[in-house]
């Protein structure tokens, strides 16, 4: 193998390992991403329950 064909195959190799590493950081991003929305299903969630809270107890005025 002569000094052009291994340098070929070492930016060959650079160019690989860089789209690798790019798509390695977007699983990075996706995931954080993820970790938002989590959260704010979460916070979704609470307020949720305290809206059916105030439901139930308007409810139970109501009857009496």
């Amino acid at each position: 193998m002569n000094a052009y064909e291994l340098k070929k195959l070492q930016v060959e190799y650079k160019r690989v390992n860089a789209a690798k590493e790019e798509q390695e950081l977007r699983v990075f991003e996706f995931e954080e991403q993820i970790k938002r929305i989590e959260a704010s299903i979460a916070v979704s969630v609470a307020k949720e329950e305290e809206i059916l809270a105030k439901i139930k107890a308007l409810q139970e005025t109501e009857q009496k």
